[in-house]
């Protein structure tokens, strides 16, 4: 693993922010760390907002449906560009000073 708990559960909470699979009033709020630590491993290989949201949709279609998906598209873009800017943000913090 290339990323703390912290990343994931920040991660967790944009998940839970958006609830892709409307889980958010029956469930605790770690119920998304699993699809979190998805997403975070597909991170590295992503360059770009695009890139995320089809990681998001992989990851949503992978562990819930695709009703599931097909009900949240339009929250993707969103919820994509979060993780996104708090990939960077992240990725900034912890890279070295040149």
């Amino acid at each position: 693993m290339d990323y703390s708990s912290e990343q994931v559960k920040s991660i967790s909470r944009i998940l839970f922010k958006y609830d892709p699979a409307q889980l958010k009033n029956m469930v605790p709020d770690d119920e998304y760390d699993p699809e979190a630590d998805a997403i975070l491993l597909g991170l590295k290989n992503v360059k770009t907002v695009a890139e995320v949201e089809e990681l998001c949709k992989k990851v949503i279609l992978k562990w819930f449906s695709q009703f599931v998906l097909e009900d949240c598209m339009d929250s993707i873009p969103d919820m994509s560009r979060e993780i996104w800017l708090f990939w960077i943000q992240t990725n900034q913090k912890n890279s070295p000073k040149l």
